[in-house]
């Protein structure tokens, strides 16, 4: 989207790859009126049918840029949609998001629009993997990312204040009646592969030398800009992590092998697996940690330190 053009502009070749299977998104993120999201599964988008699209992409930029919604096209045209209440749209294809705006401006009489107050944050929730899938995921989602952005539940608008950060981390998972404590909960956040990569982007990663207070100033910078696309990744499922504890804790004899019927917890009470992690925590020596995610993403983060998506971890003050 516009990307070819630049590069074609600075002098460079660009050639178009023919994609050998349809990799059209087949999912639809749509948020509503009152800044609440959904998702549901739709026929293929497909990218390029509109002859006309870079036209009309260049006049929604110009015209949101003139009522200061800069950066990404986005959170910009979300803002630009929902501080206008003009209702629910689809927000993901982007190219949906970009097309229904210039429809609506072009139809309108109205020459009064609600500017930008950077007083919103617009969020696209992703969940999982965005690497390579199978053929039966292809036929449901489409292409990686569609899934991604399926599993994440819907995008949603916030509006600003002193806890948007915390309403933020909240609504994305990393706070929840499991994992209470906010500290952890940012460190988590921000060690996510994809919210790091963000943040660096942005120039908002913390710093060692940041303070908790420092960090949720940074995340509420971060998620009321237009910089980025506003595509949050949230925390990985607990089942998941879960399972791949349970086999650590096996493997080090910290937990009994026992008979199972399959499930990663079936044989285990609730004491034994929380007294192995413990004992696991403290033999490797590894920072204490108040909740489940934290403790997770330490452990699993001690056996994989070579791993490329944990490498820099982010550290900062309570």
């Amino acid at each position: 989207m516009g990307v070819a053009k630049l590069y074609s502009e600075k002098g460079l070749e660009v050639l178009k790859l023919q994609v050998s299977e349809d990799s059209s998104p087949r999912v639809q993120a749509i948020l509503h009126e009152n800044g609440a999201g959904s998702v549901q599964l739709s026929d293929p988008f497909r990218r390029g049918q509109e002859p006309s699209y870079q036209k009309r992409f260049e006049r929604v930029k110009s015209f949101l840029e003139d009522l200061g919604y800069l950066g990404h096209p986005g959170p910009a045209c979300a803002k630009f949609w929902f501080a206008n209440g003009l209702g629910r749209v689809i927000v993901y294809p982007i190219e949906s998001l970009i097309l229904s705006v210039h429809k609506r401006v072009k139809a309108s009489k109205t020459t009064s629009w609600q500017r930008n107050s950077d007083q919103l944050a617009f969020l696209l929730p992703t969940y999982g993997s965005r690497g390579a899938i199978s053929a039966a995921t292809r036929m449901t989602y489409g292409n990686a990312f569609a899934r991604a952005a399926f599993r994440g539940g819907g995008p949603f608008i916030l509006k600003d204040s002193k806890d948007v950060t915390t309403q933020a981390l909240k609504r994305l998972g990393y706070l929840d009646e499991w994992n209470t404590d906010e500290y952890e909960a940012m460190l988590c956040f921000v060690n996510s592969t994809h919210n790091k990569r963000a943040l660096r982007k942005m120039d908002l990663l913390p710093e060692p030398s940041d303070s908790s207070l420092d960090v949720k100033d940074k995340l509420r910078t971060a998620f009321l800009s237009c910089a980025q696309s506003g595509q949050w990744q949230k925390p990985a499922a607990v089942a998941g992590q879960m399972k791949r504890i349970v086999d650590i804790l096996k493997n080090t004899g910290l937990l009994e092998t026992k008979e199972t019927s399959g499930e990663y917890c079936s044989g285990y009470s609730q004491d034994e697996i929380s007294q192995a992690i413990k004992d696991y925590a403290r033999e490797q020596q590894l920072p204490p940690c108040k909740t489940f995610n934290c403790l997770a993403w330490r452990i699993l983060g001690h056996i994989q330190p070579e791993a490329p998506t944990r490498r820099g971890t982010v550290e900062f003050r309570k």
